[in-house]
């Protein structure tokens, strides 16, 4: 899991939007499920959604 954030983390850096995040992602833990929770915390990451 350690590596699963260094990469959400590296992805952050090369996306723009939450959505490229989410793919990136995607691409490279396919399997992972999850995916309600991925978009939210890729939004929140992004700034696209205010986090209390």
């Amino acid at each position: 899991m350690c590596q699963y954030l260094k990469d959400f983390d590296e992805a952050t850096k090369a996306s723009s939007n939450s959505a490229a995040l989410v793919n990136k992602l995607k691409g490279k833990y396919p399997t992972i499920g999850g995916d309600s929770i991925l978009d939210l915390s890729a939004k929140v990451i992004m700034g696209e959604v205010k986090w209390p």
